[in-house]
């Protein structure tokens, strides 16, 4: 039998911190149970009971891994010499890069890091000319790349959501400053290039936002488009791609976990619904698409006030032809958030973050 998915993780949350700070009177241990489509409290007065329990935690946390719909190989690539979380990656003629972030001491980032697949080798291309920052913008369009944005200091504090914008060529290493983002929602920004322009979009801050805003290089001005209200819900660690010239853009978080999924046509403003991400809302996800399909990865889902949640490892993908998902691995490191991907070619790399307990990665991964 199948427990619902609401009621694994219910009860293996339970388990989790219960196990840790077990009375000694083990009859006054509560637990949770299924009545009526909602949650109820039991209290044990029995051993019995209480094994009943633990056998049930065990299912759950067993049955919160679903099994791939498809195994794709995975190859380990060499480890970037410096953990971190919440970093921006993006690839560039042939190679990957990696900027901003935190390491394991909590302290943010200005590096940018350059990964080349022909050696499987990092190099340190040193400090950017910008604040270190986590969850900032990272977008090549044409012969450049943008970079800017994110975060450096104190929630709810203006100054510490960066508005400042770069432009940097990564054939001679020469950055250019270019106008500031109109506004302080500066923080996990979705991004797209549609010709010689770039679309900054769902990026959040003092608050959510769902404002789409182009950027043009020729006036160096931005533009906030109008709202017709028909576009994808706002909220924290929204993601997307780009895949077969379309922009996709989904999940998030804003009061509750967003399984939404969406192709916008930025052009037009004109936004159609697609099927909705599988097995569970989550935010602070890896993505990134190759010429086939758009690759999920990892990710939180947010269990409300009364307990963390958890991380998920697998990796889903999306088809564009099809629109359908499924499960075509799990990440070797286990769960993670605020994790790194990008493409080269057709292969997916993915990495970094964060496990659930704070730890910060270096591994780097290749889907083949």
């Amino acid at each position: 039998m199948i427990l619902p998915r609401k009621l694994r993780f219910k009860i293996a949350e339970f388990a989790r911190s219960s196990l840790g700070i077990l009375p000694r009177n083990y009859r006054e241990i509560y637990y949770c149970h299924y009545v009526n489509n909602r949650f109820a409290t039991a209290k044990i007065c029995h051993l019995k009971q209480l094994l009943l329990i633990l056998s049930l935690a065990t299912l759950a946390l067993t049955a919160c891994h679903r099994t791939p719909d498809i195994e794709v190989p995975i190859t380990r690539c060499a480890d970037m010499p410096a953990p971190r979380a919440s970093a921006t990656a993006f690839a560039y003629a042939g190679k990957g890069y990696v900027f901003g972030g935190r390491d394991s001491a909590g302290t943010l980032s200005n590096h940018l890091w350059q990964y080349d697949p022909a050696e499987d080798k990092w190099q340190d291309l040193g400090e950017a000319p910008l604040k270190p920052r986590v969850n900032a913008l990272a977008q090549p369009v044409g012969e450049y790349v943008y970079i800017g944005m994110g975060f450096n200091g104190h929630v709810y504090n203006d100054p510490s959501y960066l508005r400042d914008v770069w432009r940097y060529a990564p054939a001679t290493g020469e950055w250019l400053r270019i106008a500031d983002f109109p506004t302080t929602n500066t923080v996990r920004p979705v991004s797209y290039a549609m010709g010689d322009q770039l679309y900054v979009l769902y990026s959040s801050g003092p608050g959510f936002s769902r404002d789409i805003h182009r950027y043009d290089p020729v006036s160096d001005t931005w533009t906030c488009l109008p709202d017709d209200y028909h576009r994808a819900k706002a909220g924290n660690g929204v993601f997307g791609a780009t895949c077969q010239n379309r922009c996709f853009i989904g999940g998030g978080f804003n009061t509750a976990n967003l399984d939404q999924w969406w192709e916008a046509d930025l052009t037009r403003d004109h936004w159609t619904k697609q099927r909705a991400i599988p097995d569970g809302a989550r935010f602070l996800s890896g993505c990134t698409a190759n010429s086939r399909y758009i690759y999920v990865l990892g990710g939180r889902y947010w269990g409300g006030a009364l307990t963390s949640g958890h991380l998920y490892a697998d990796i889903l993908r999306f088809s564009p032809e099809t629109n359908e998902w499924e499960t075509c691995g799990t990440m070797p490191y286990g769960g993670a958030e605020n994790l790194i991907a990008f493409t080269i070619g057709e292969h997916i790399y993915f990495g970094l973050g964060e496990d659930i307990d704070g730890h910060i990665h270096t591994q780097l991964y290749r889907i083949e």
